[in-house]
Parts: structure tokens; C-alpha cells; sequence
């Protein structure tokens, strides 16, 4: 009888996916990022759409485990025209398309999975 194969650890060196969940316009920003872009009415309720993340983790040499859900995971950040972190979106005040010289509004979402491995930030 052989003897039974040692135990293989795999370090988890896969990123989780974050993709924005909603409608909205694909655009890419100066630098070169993807984002979705939602025009909200001055006065209107804002709802956020949202984002999912995924994750897989090495199991074996060539061998990927099945994904998993860690969109519980994920944070979100707000920030106002300003670049200040905000708690929430106003629409009381216009800002104007960013073609035309108005600052946006911007929600980021960032998440990692448990090994410690950042998903790309999207950005809407």
C-alpha cells in the first residue's frame, strides 16, 4: 500500500471581479478607467444600482475551485463633486456633464477576497 500523498497548499493568488449591477452608459474617463454613467434629474431620488463581486481560489496546480459569491463583501464609497466622502447622493443641484466642465458625482466599490486579493475598482 503507497502512502497517502502529502497535503498541497495553494496560495490564493486570484483577484475577486467586481461588475456594477443596473443600466447605464458606458464611458471611459480620461485615465483611461471604465465606468457607467447614470444622469440622475435635479430632484429626483438617486437609487443605487449596486455592484456583484466573485471570487475563485487556486485549489491545485491548473485546477480553479468553483466561484463564489462575496458581494456581502463589498464597500462603497461616495464622494461629491468636492472629492469628499459623502454618506449619500444629493440631486438638489445641478453639476452638469463632465464634457461641459460639471464635476459628477462618483460611487467606487473595492472588495477582497479572503486571502487578502483586491478586485479592480469600478466606479460609477
Amino acid at each position: 500500500m503507497a502512502p497517502p500523498s502529502p497535503l498541497v497548499y495553494i496560495a490564493d493568488v486570484i483577484p475577486p471581479i467586481l461588475t456594477l449591477s443596473g443600466s447605464g452608459t458606458r464611458v471611459i474617463s480620461p485615465s483611461g478607467e471604465s465606468r457607467m454613467l447614470n444622469t440622475v434629474i435635479v430632484g429626483s431620488t438617486f437609487v443605487d444600482s449596486g455592484a456583484t463581486a466573485t471570487d475563485t481560489i487556486s485549489v491545485a496546480s491548473g485546477q480553479v475551485s468553483p466561484v463564489t459569491n462575496i458581494t456581502s463583501s463589498i464597500m462603497t464609497t461616495i464622494r461629491n463633486p468636492q472629492s469628499v466622502v459623502v454618506s449619500e447622493i444629493s440631486t438638489r443641484v445641478p453639476t452638469g456633464p463632465s464634457s461641459s466642465g460639471g464635476i459628477p458625482w462618483t460611487i467606487s466599490y473595492d472588495v477582497k477576497d479572503a486571502a487578502g486579493n483586491a478586485a479592480t475598482t469600478v466606479r460609477r
